[in-house]
């Protein structure tokens, strides 16, 4: 399957796990700590009987990216909660660039192959352009300094778990669904780690909570599809930033919803019709 399929359709997945905690409203840190324990404590007996990469490499970005995430889901989260959904949605867009600038450092030479294409080149960089200024424009909320430097760091975490998430699925051996899974296993024991440090930091136990358990259970389930589908685009994309501008396409849906259960919601719609030709153009011009 494609890459850009397999993003497409983990979009929708995308959309309700952004949302999730604007519904729910729960500590940033307590969701990321228990969504993680359950879905590695759900993978241990399978993974005991795999074999494993043999490249360290895979196991430093793997960790890596499993660190970044969780500080970058744990701030999201609260921000969320904090500021909504409409005026973060205004601002992670920009990590569509941030990853493309942040991969052209990392692996130079995917970039040389374009250099020699410069039409194909203009192209992508036109429609990656295209698809970020949509998606900025598709929310009116009006965006604060504040809330900028706020949301601009976990979106910075996000950008980083990306790049490295690519990196470690470059270097294991075998690759497809059983690098999803081996790296979903790791990345969940590092966010497990660090949400509870995080938990125990701000003196909160929450293992008694109902709402806590349906919610982390709730958000197990979708980060496992998530970052399962995230592993296999990843691998095949040339560039991990168009995963995340096919992944953008989350607003519409979220947009889309909204209409749909008649949530009042003014986005922009020639802004999210733009966004999709952007997309659909990205698909043609990667081929």
């Amino acid at each position: 399957m494609d890459w850009w399929l397999i993003a497409f359709l983990n979009s929708f997945v995308s959309a309700v796990y952004i949302t999730m905690n604007g519904r729910f409203r729960v500590p940033g840190n307590s969701l990321v700590y228990g969504r993680s324990a359950i879905v590695a404590l759900a993978m241990l007996p399978f993974m005991l009987f795999l074999d494993w990469p043999s490249q360290p490499l895979f196991y430093v970005f793997a960790i890596g990216a499993g660190a970044a995430a969780a500080f970058g889901d744990m701030t999201m989260y609260d921000r969320i909660a904090q500021y909504g959904g409409g005026v973060i949605s205004r601002i992670v867009p920009l990590k569509i660039w941030i990853v493309f600038t942040f991969w052209v450092i990392v692996s130079p030479s995917t970039f040389f192959v374009l250099w020699d294409d410069p039409m194909r080149l203009l192209g992508i960089l036109a429609m990656l352009a295209l698809g970020s200024i949509s998606l900025m424009s598709l929310n009116r909320c009006p965006v604060s300094n504040i809330v900028f430097m706020a949301v601009l760091v976990p979106v910075l975490m996000w950008s980083c778990s990306d790049v490295m998430f690519k990196k470690a699925m470059a270097y294991h051996e075998i690759g497809g669904l059983l690098s999803s899974f081996q790296f979903v296993f790791i990345v969940s024991i590092v966010m497990t780690l660090v949400g509870s440090y995080s938990v125990y930091e701000q003196t909160k136990t929450l293992k008694q909570d109902k709402k806590m358990l349906k919610v982390s259970f709730i958000g197990a389930a979708i980060f496992f599809t998530l970052v399962s589908g995230l592993g296999l685009s990843f691998s095949a994309a040339p560039n991990p930033s168009y995963v995340v501008a096919m992944m953008s396409l989350n607003v519409v849906w979220i947009y889309l919803y909204h209409r749909y259960k008649g949530i009042p919601d003014k986005s922009n719609v020639r802004a999210g019709i733009f966004f999709v030709l952007s997309t659909v153009g990205l698909v043609l011009l990667t081929k």
